[in-house]
């Protein structure tokens, strides 16, 4: 019978000291504090204060008395309802932090030597990138296949994406396959807080990458929506560089 309580009772969080306790009122029925402690072996001043710890988790009950106070463990139905109360509660953290996953990731401590890098996927990822991306606190610059972006994005999300930058002041730069779609894009330049370059028609990818804040996040659209987000200097600092030797070599 004990061991099955301290099952129970460690699934409720429960230390050691109230196990001990809940276990002597649960054989003893109503009895005071100086029984209680010398049932469980506890010190008669620690008995009360695991007692009030054991009253605030419902499972043991005072009659409220100041003089003469009489203590009654929970039954085993009271316990089956507090079993069943801390499973819907640990039930709906994990749906919160199955929601809140993504967002996580990128809160997670990270390493300025070792880089910290977050895989994402799907609509949820893909939301993610973006409002980190109109975070940024300095210029982005972009690598952009406008065709493979339009497959995903429809004409209202990518004007809601370049509105938001617009009025968050986010100046951006970008570097993209010249193709119709992104001829369209250089066109709206002056109206978008945009400066644009076409590549060489040699020049093909699809992904497109951001680069900002010491940040590079690529955005895989070939087939369901990938998004790899690299933290770290170096790295940042490295495809930094690439981007403004390409932009420069593009100046007319």
């Amino acid at each position: 019978m004990q061991q099955i309580l301290q099952s129970i009772l460690l699934e409720l969080n429960c230390s050691s000291k109230e196990i001990k306790l809940y276990t002597a009122c649960f054989e003893l029925g109503s009895s005071n504090i100086t029984t209680l402690a010398k049932k469980a072996k506890l010190q008669r001043s620690t008995t009360y204060l695991i007692a009030q710890q054991l009253v605030d988790k419902r499972l043991l009950y005072s009659n409220g008395q100041t003089y003469n106070t009489r203590y009654l463990a929970a039954p085993p139905d009271a316990l089956a309802r507090l079993l069943e109360s801390r499973k819907r509660a640990v039930g709906k953290a994990i749906l919160k932090l199955q929601d809140h996953t993504d967002k996580l990731l990128l809160a997670y401590g990270s390493s300025d030597v070792l880089p910290r890098v977050t895989a994402l996927q799907g609509r949820s990822g893909l939301v993610t990138a973006l409002e980190k991306i109109l975070s940024a606190r300095t210029e982005i610059l972009l690598w952009t296949n406008q065709r493979s972006e339009r497959s995903i994005f429809k004409q209202i999300d990518h004007d809601y994406f370049v509105q938001s930058r617009i009025e968050r002041q986010l100046p951006i730069r970008v570097l993209s396959v010249d193709n119709p779609e992104g001829l369209l894009l250089l066109e709206s330049d002056a109206n978008s807080y945009r400066k644009s370059r076409m590549l060489p028609l040699e020049t093909q990818f699809s992904a497109e990458t951001y680069i900002f804040d010491n940040t590079v996040i690529t955005i895989d659209f070939t087939a369901e929506v990938i998004v790899i987000i690299i933290e770290n200097p170096s790295v940042y600092h490295t495809h930094q560089a690439i981007f403004e030797t390409t932009w420069k070599s593009l100046d007319k």
